[in-house]
């Protein structure tokens, strides 16, 4: 391969003959009509301002070529009057159509437009490889989801109508499935399930309990959670218990002379059990805490607590070991700390063993 040769030096004022130049324009001539192909063309300019090569077509829009590159007489690759860039052959090769060489640091193309590129395929979005991002098929999440934040969740959201309906399935038969919430910490079961608003509904047959030896009552509540609401039906057909609750009032200013009126366990009663005290005041003014102790046969067996920071009409539950209440038992009701308040009642309750005769 070789560029263009003088064959012949021109000396001024010598006349020139056709055949001494001959041989030197026909070089120029096929290289410009393409016949040679042993002729290389190389342009060199040393002018920063000017293109190396400037061509200039006449015709504009995508029908027009400014210039079409072609292999083996085959045309390849075009840039048409509008300035875009075609490859015109379908590709059998794996190789990539364009091969952009730039360091690391920098972007090999910028793009200006916002308009959807279709058919493009790429691993990393906004600095995450395509394995970081979960896939789905057919609306079908086809890994395991961990969301992972200061403050995660997840919602649920439906769009048609506002219902928020959400349901959750075990597709796999078996029968030993369970949907399961629990903290991955300490592997404890989640607290609360709250159901705002609407029906909880549970199908077929349902099994609500606490866990063995822990410290949970299973409660029905209308509206927002109640302390201490106990189920009362689920008590009576596993434990064949019913709950009851038997008060005592403070008339006027509490006094730690004072003694409510006291209450003995019925004959042929049997299973009571006192598992908390609940105490409430309506009016007064505070200037300590207020105490009321409550006794079985003269000995305590608890105390309900008023603070001076209390809420009027407001109950406050203390628990209590279980204590069971024999036959014949005489419950009483003293305050051995008066704090202003006033009108407080007090009141002790627990469960009861039904016969079952």
């Amino acid at each position: 391969m070789s560029t263009i040769a003088r064959l012949f030096d021109f000396v001024p004022g010598t006349i020139i003959r056709s055949s001494e130049v001959d041989s030197e324009f026909n070089q120029i001539v096929n290289l410009l009509n393409g016949t040679t192909t042993n002729i290389q063309t190389f342009l060199q300019l040393s002018d920063a301002t000017l293109p190396t090569l400037k061509v200039n077509q006449t015709v504009t829009g995508v029908a027009s070529s400014i210039i079409s590159l072609l292999a083996a007489g085959v045309e390849k690759v075009k840039v048409d009057g509008n300035g875009r860039i075609h490859s015109l052959i379908p590709r059998v090769s794996t190789d990539p159509a364009a091969s952009i060489a730039t360091p690391s640091t920098s972007a090999p193309f910028v793009v200006a437009s916002t308009a959807l590129v279709l058919n493009l395929n790429a691993d990393m979005i906004d600095g995450l490889h395509a394995s970081d991002l979960q896939s789905i098929s057919s609306g079908t999440f086809l890994t395991n989801i961990t969301i992972s934040n200061t403050e995660p969740y997840l919602r649920f959201e439906d769009t048609t109508d506002g219902k928020n309906d959400v349901e959750f399935v075990l597709l796999n038969d078996g029968t030993d499935q369970q949907l399961t919430l629990r903290r991955v910490s300490d592997q404890q079961k989640i607290q609360r399930w709250n159901v705002d608003q609407g029906t909880a509904q549970f199908h077929n047959v349902v099994v609500l309990r606490a866990d063995a030896g822990a410290d949970v009552d299973i409660s029905i509540a209308v509206g927002g959670s109640v302390p201490d609401q106990h189920l009362t039906p689920k008590l009576y057909v596993d434990n064949r218990k019913t709950v009851w609750g038997v008060g005592a009032y403070f008339n006027g200013v509490i006094l730690t002379t004072m003694r409510a009126g006291q209450f003995g366990v019925p004959k042929n009663a049997r299973s009571f059990t006192a598992t908390h005290l609940r105490i409430i005041y309506q009016l007064g003014t505070l200037t300590g805490n207020t105490v009321v102790e409550v006794r079985q046969n003269g000995v305590s067996i608890g105390t309900g607590t008023l603070t001076n920071t209390a809420t009027v009409n407001t109950w406050y539950i203390n628990d209590i070991a279980d204590v069971i209440l024999a036959i014949d038992d005489v419950i009483s009701f003293h305050c051995t700390s008066a704090g202003g308040h006033e009108n407080v009642t007090v009141q002790i309750e627990g469960t009861q063993k039904v016969s079952t005769n």
